[in-house]
């Protein structure tokens, strides 16, 4: 039996293609992520998740967005301006 081979040099320089074609401008991962949920936050900060909570508790963290019930959200400027802080900037 036979292998098409029309197929797997489509497939070949489809692949080929791919490669050197830039990623499109507008697309998710040429943005920056510009909210991040608490877990993703404090990792963020490279804190803990209690640690993050108690400074948001503290208010030295604004608190959150809240676009839906049950999701809570800070903005990556919140969280930049909060390093600036303890950086003493």
């Amino acid at each position: 039996m036979g292998v098409d081979n029309g197929i797997f040099h489509v497939t070949m320089e489809m692949q080929a293609n791919e490669k050197e074609m830039p990623a499109m401008p507008g697309k998710v991962q040429d943005h920056p992520q510009a909210a991040f949920r608490d877990k993703s936050a404090a990792q963020y900060l490279e804190i803990s998740r209690s640690t993050f909570r108690a400074l948001v508790k503290a208010g030295k963290i604004p608190p959150p967005l809240k676009p839906s019930q049950g999701v809570s959200l800070w903005r990556r400027e919140w969280l930049d301006k909060f390093l600036d802080e303890v950086e003493g900037k």
